[in-house]
């Protein structure tokens, strides 16, 4: 239903609270209010643990990249990123551009520092001169992160405007890591899925 009309106190909270822990709940609360209502009753039979970008305090650390260990997750990370950021509805190339260069990115990262976190990719990304971030995969310890590097620069020599048009959306689609709470909550990690 619509927002106001009392969910939250009619059906999500009540069945939060007789939760009996016989399954693993995954519980999106944008507002906060289910957890101020309900994490003690849960977490008597839960594990609960509470991931808040917007409030640092309360939350876990979470670091999606602690999470890839090759080329796999780098590109499955960098093609959620691209899709949760803006697609093109037309025009797929430009997405599949960006996607190829945040895992390129990220792999490049993962082989050169330890610990790599999402500030460090938007700083690796947004931070400098297009030509250093090509530079940096040519010479990169990660041989995927070379290979992607070269593509790019193959396709960006073929069509000059790429290169602008790629890069220039890349500010966009890291915005988020200006608000230090987010840097904060990604700075480091806490959550094992295994």
């Amino acid at each position: 239903g619509p927002p106001g009309v009392g969910k939250s106190a009619a059906l999500y909270i009540p069945n939060l609270l007789a939760e009996r822990g016989r399954r693993a709940l995954v519980i999106v609360d944008v507002k906060g209010e289910l957890v101020d209502a309900t994490l003690a009753a849960v977490a008597r039979r839960h594990q609960a643990l509470v991931l808040n970008f917007v409030d640092p305090a309360v939350s876990l650390a979470y670091n999606p990249l602690a999470h890839i260990h090759g080329y796999m997750e780098a590109e499955l990370f960098a093609r959620t990123w691209v899709t949760n950021t803006g697609t093109s509805k037309n025009d797929t190339f430009w997405d599949e551009m960006a996607r190829q260069l945040i895992t390129a990115a990220v792999l490049h990262l993962e082989a050169s520092m330890p610990a790599p976190t999402l500030a460090d990719v938007a700083a690796f990304l947004c931070g400098q001169d297009s030509r250093l971030i090509l530079a940096a995969f040519a010479q990169s310890p990660s041989d995927q992160a070379k290979e992607l590097g070269a593509r790019l620069l193959d396709n960006m020599h073929k069509n000059e405007r790429l290169a602008g048009s790629v890069f220039a959306g890349m500010p966009l689609r890291w915005s988020l890591l200006q608000d230090e709470r987010i840097r904060v909550v990604t700075a480091g990690n806490e959550l094992d899925f295994a």
